[in-house]
């Protein structure tokens, strides 16, 4: 397992024990629809690295409304 995708499970674990609702998967099937809108193409790391992010903003708007 890449260090990316250990990082992903991570963040997306603090997600979930901070009462977030959403699938991993659900989360990444909404990246991969973004870029597939926009058109880009992109590579693992990359892709980890933009599910990293939406579950970084996802967590905090928890934050911001508990």
């Amino acid at each position: 397992m890449s260090l990316s995708d250990q990082v992903k499970i991570k963040t997306f674990d603090k997600y979930i024990m901070r009462g977030g609702d959403q699938s991993l998967q659900n989360i990444e099937e909404l990246c991969d629809f973004g870029f597939e809108m926009c058109q880009l193409g992109y590579d693992t790391e990359t892709f980890n690295d933009v599910v990293i992010d939406v579950i970084c903003k996802l967590t905090e708007r928890l934050e911001d409304n508990s």
